[in-house]
């Protein structure tokens, strides 16, 4: 093989690992650009839960139940809302 067609080959490897590269970094791009719009609206919807299952026991002190009832009913509430005793 001559020195003129080694260049040759070195040159167009360069050139693919390049392009290899860029492909990579677009995909990395694009995972990100799809993932985003996923996660922003999921962890909004589970501040707001946490936000509202404060709510719930906070309204239940005043109203008389004890601490006692109130953390059997956070229990039963984190199980599904089954009861666990039949």
């Amino acid at each position: 093989m001559s020195t003129r067609a080694r260049a040759a080959c070195a040159v167009a490897a360069a050139v693919d690992v390049r392009a290899a590269g860029s492909d990579q970094g677009a995909m990395l791009l694009g995972v990100v650009l799809l993932v985003i719009p996923v996660v922003v609206p999921a962890s909004a919807a589970g501040r707001l839960g946490a936000a509202r299952r404060e709510q719930r026991p906070a309204a239940l002190r005043p109203a008389g139940a004890t601490p006692r009832q109130i953390l059997a009913m956070t229990a039963v509430e984190a199980t599904g809302g089954r009861c666990p005793v039949t």
